[in-house]
């Protein structure tokens, strides 16, 4: 049996994560730690009129993480592309990308799966659309 000294967050004989991810869904948890937890869920999208929003969650959250540098990275990807629609993660490397079509046959030229696309495929949410997030 693991050390019940571990964090609850790898405790994966009991399926304490839930608890974790719970916190998403309680209105007592602050705004920004729901939108920092809730950008790292599988399947979230914001969308480019969300950005400043999740910028100053990213900015305002309390711990020593890398989460000002990305509010950097996206800010300046917000500042210089007005065509991207969308950001999206994959935030673990213990699955294969997400982020490509769930069409095997819709292939690109080089005969690999092209990129998912928010517009046409349906398996990601929106974070800003979110019942938790919705005052």
């Amino acid at each position: 049996m693991p050390d019940k000294s571990m964090s609850r967050m790898f405790d994966m004989f009991n399926n304490t994560r839930q608890e974790i991810w719970d916190l998403f869904k309680n209105p007592e948890v602050s705004i920004i730690d729901r939108i920092v937890l809730g950008s790292t869920f599988d399947n979230v999208v914001v969308l480019r009129k969300d950005i400043p929003k999740l910028l100053e969650a990213y900015r305002a959250f309390e711990a020593d993480t890398s989460l000002p540098q990305q509010a950097d990275e996206i800010e300046n990807l917000y500042n210089s592309d007005e065509e991207f629609i969308a950001i999206a993660w994959n935030q673990t490397s213990v699955n294969c990308d997400v982020w490509i079509s769930p069409d095997f046959n819709d292939l690109d030229e080089d005969e690999c799966r092209k990129p998912y696309n928010i517009s046409k495929h349906t398996d990601h949410w929106d974070l800003f659309q979110s019942p938790s997030l919705i005052s």
